[in-house]
């Protein structure tokens, strides 16, 4: 039974591609004849990429990040998907998604052990990664200075106290 719903599934996302590519299609003809009349385009680039994490999956090599260290991997990633899409931040099933897709070897018994070292390695490294306060999302930390300089700087490192208390002012922990 539960191959027959994997296979209709299977048979819907197909169906639902090529529904997305006619669609990608008609925006792309609306955007030339607006350019033959001298109009701007109606749709961004955006617009016309594939949408979704899958999306970009379609663009990653498959051996992109073969043996490659795995924060490496994730900031490559992360930045790919910001420049593709303009949503940088992922969560680790997206993440272990794509990196599997760009040939990323987990040394892990099964997915869940994977996407747990994963997580850990997203979450034990602040300089480079920066969990938003919806807690299922990572991007880097370069992209939110003002809040990320917080959990990346040790206090007790800099000697500095006095400036990471203000600006804790503006919530708790995230």
């Amino acid at each position: 039974m539960t191959e027959h719903i994997d296979q209709t599934i299977a048979d819907l996302r197909t169906l639902l591609k090529k529904q997305e590519d006619q669609v990608r299609g008609t925006k792309r003809t609306i955007n030339s004849l607006l350019g033959m009349a001298g109009k701007d385009p109606m749709y961004s680039d955006a617009e016309l990429a594939e949408e979704g994490a899958s999306a970009s999956f379609s663009t990653i090599a498959s051996d992109r990040w073969y043996g490659q260290p795995l924060a490496t991997a994730i900031q490559d990633y992360l930045s790919m998907r910001r420049a593709a899409t303009g949503d940088g931040p992922a969560t680790v099933a997206e993440i272990y998604d794509a990196l599997l897709t760009g040939g990323y070897e987990f040394e892990a018994k099964n997915a869940d052990y994977a996407k747990r070292g994963l997580r850990s390695s997203l979450t034990k490294n602040p300089r480079a990664f920066h969990r938003l306060p919806d807690g299922k999302r990572f991007g880097l930390t370069e992209w939110y200075p003002k809040k990320a300089n917080k959990t990346a700087t040790d206090p007790a490192e800099s000697g500095d106290r006095d400036s990471d208390e203000s600006s804790d002012q503006d919530g708790g922990d995230e």
